[in-house]
């Protein structure tokens, strides 16, 4: 794993307390969220490259309607970390529908 983009100069910090890394991955980028007020190992998702171009990696916006869409499954745009594992559009339609409920967060336990 290659990181290949960074939204920030230097570490986080008082002027400085959000934001995110990109590393790439042989399909995918993954990207994973940071900030000085948590310590949140899982707050990262995988999107593939034909969905991120290179050029939008500083558009945090499209990233977030990405990482949406993933951790929602409205489509398969990559995967979500959750509970320390990956979860992919497939898994996570399989609980929505085995569940009858689109939170699939509730339905996961370690």
């Amino acid at each position: 794993m290659k990181e290949i983009y960074r939204s920030f100069v230097g570490k986080l910090d008082v002027d400085n307390q959000t934001g995110y890394v990109i590393y790439e991955l042989k399909d995918f980028y993954q990207i994973e969220f940071l900030s000085v007020w948590s310590d949140a190992k899982e707050d990262k998702v995988r999107i593939r490259k034909e969905f991120l171009k290179q050029s939008d990696f500083s558009d945090l916006g499209k990233i977030s309607d990405l990482q949406m869409d993933i951790e929602n499954g409205c489509g398969d745009y990559g995967q979500c970390y959750f509970n320390d594992k990956w979860y992919g559009y497939e898994t996570i339609r399989k609980i929505q529908n085995k569940h009858d409920d689109n939170n699939w967060k509730r339905h996961v336990f370690r």
